[in-house]
């Protein structure tokens, strides 16, 4: 149990050093961008959503619910940000969905993909700009997101 939490970490920890670290990251078609490394995590966290939202799960539901919305905000500055240094041609505005909030699991829904948006939005720019988007609003959102669902693996360790 033990070993398996060990390789769980360094497994995390390298994909974080890759999103954090860009010298790590190169999709061939933007040397260096972390955007491609974002989606992935992005989408194996939102593997774990039913899990983490389920009804079995309710333990801070409200404080995942709330740190949901502060991911999705802090990406939305970042790309607001980027677009202010990027050509023209890479700007991108996020259109985002407006979530009802009756019912947990098509709330979290709603927001996990949100916030798979922005992150595909942030690797468009990217992708678009040709080279790595420098920012410390970046740096800050890839350790918010890390942190976040790392947390939520540590509450939740059967999913």
């Amino acid at each position: 149990m033990v070993k398996v939490q060990v390789i769980a970490i360094v497994a995390a920890l390298f994909i974080v050093t890759i999103a954090v670290n860009p010298s790590f990251a190169d999709n061939g078609t933007c040397k260096h961008c972390m955007g491609d490394s974002f989606v992935q995590l992005i989408d194996k966290y939102a593997e774990k959503r039913e899990c983490w939202f389920n009804k079995d799960h309710q333990f801070v539901i409200k404080l995942k619910i709330w740190n949901l919305d502060a991911l999705i905000a802090n990406f939305v500055n970042v790309l607001n940000a980027n677009n202010q240094v990027i050509k023209a041609e890479c700007k991108r505005e996020a259109l985002l969905k407006q979530c009802e909030r009756n019912e947990v699991d098509s709330l979290s829904q709603c927001l996990m993909n949100n916030l798979q948006t922005v992150v595909r939005i942030y690797r468009d720019q990217e992708q678009c700009n040709g080279k790595p988007i420098k920012s410390k609003l970046l740096k800050i959102a890839a350790k918010l997101i890390f942190g976040s669902f790392e947390g939520w693996d540590k509450i939740h360790p059967d999913c």
